[in-house]
């Protein structure tokens, strides 16, 4: 018995993709975001819009301003 191409056809699973409440607009954190920068957060802005979406703390992952 072969494996059912139901799994095959699913979409990519994304770890994190952020949803413009205001206009519906999706992509990963790492996509098409205008990003601003501060020194111990993240602010998240809609391309589409200009919805800000989110604030994230500074973690890791953040790259710092020099």
């Amino acid at each position: 018995m072969s494996p059912s191409n139901d799994q095959l056809e699913r979409r990519p699973y994304r770890k994190v993709a952020l949803h413009c409440p205001n206009c519906d607009d999706e992509s990963d954190v790492n996509g098409d975001w205008i990003i601003h920068i501060h020194s111990d957060r993240l602010d998240y802005e809609c391309p589409e819009c200009g919805e800000m979406i989110e604030s994230r703390a500074d973690g890791p992952d953040v790259i710092t301003p020099v």
